[in-house]
């Protein structure tokens, strides 16, 4: 039972910890985006991502589109990743108390 969770705590830490690394570098476009729009840099921008098609005149607006769908791309899929990880973890966990059950019930008195 400890290897199991031993297992399961180790990938979760992995995708949190990625996570957080492209959520950082999510906010980072975003700021940046921020700053653009503050410079009041223009240019024409047209593109699809993830499905969504986005135009605009200005460069940071864009960027802040960018960050917020790679942000919010990120969140759903780690929250994905831990709810399998999660569901993975009770069925082992059923399957463990299963086996010992069973083997106990085997057992000549």
């Amino acid at each position: 039972m400890q290897e199991i969770r031993k297992y399961h705590k180790q990938s979760e830490n992995k995708v949190l910890i990625l996570g957080i690394v492209i959520g950082i570098f999510a906010l980072i476009i975003c700021g940046l985006g921020i700053w653009l729009v503050y410079l009041n840099s223009q240019g024409k921008t047209s593109f699809n991502i993830i499905g969504q098609k986005f135009e605009s005149d200005n460069m940071g607006i864009s960027s802040i589109f960018i960050g917020a769908v790679v942000l919010i791309y990120t969140i759903s899929k780690i929250f994905k990743s831990l709810q399998k990880s999660s569901d993975n973890y009770s069925s082992n966990i059923g399957k463990l108390f299963e086996n010992r059950s069973n083997n106990h019930d085997n057992i000549p008195e």
